[in-house]
C-alpha cells in the first residue's frame, strides 16, 4: 500500500512539473488598432486575448467574442496594420 501512494505521489508531481514546462509565454502581436472596430487602442480601457499561443489587444472587451467568433478574418486586419 505504501508503494502505491509513493508512486501515485511520484505520477502526481511529474505531471505537475511537466505541466509547468509546457506553458509557454504567449508572444505580444503588438497591435495598435482594435482589429473589430478599426479604434485606436487607448491603453487605459484595453482588453487582450491570448489566441494560439498570441496575445491580441482590443478597445474594449466587448470586442473579444467577435474576434472568437472568427480570428483569422481579424487576424489578417492586424497583419494589414502591421504592414503599413
Amino acid at each position: 500500500m505504501k508503494r502505491i501512494g509513493i508512486v501515485l505521489i511520484a505520477i502526481c508531481f511529474l505531471f505537475c512539473v511537466n505541466s509547468c514546462l509546457a506553458k509557454e509565454q504567449a508572444v505580444d502581436v503588438g497591435n495598435k488598432i482594435c482589429p473589430v472596430t478599426g479604434e485606436r487602442i487607448d491603453p487605459q480601457s484595453e482588453a487582450t486575448y491570448e489566441y494560439q499561443g498570441k496575445t491580441y489587444h482590443f478597445c474594449c472587451s466587448m470586442c473579444i467574442p467577435k474576434f472568437k467568433k472568427n480570428p483569422e478574418k481579424y487576424i489578417e486586419v492586424i497583419d494589414k496594420e502591421k504592414a503599413q
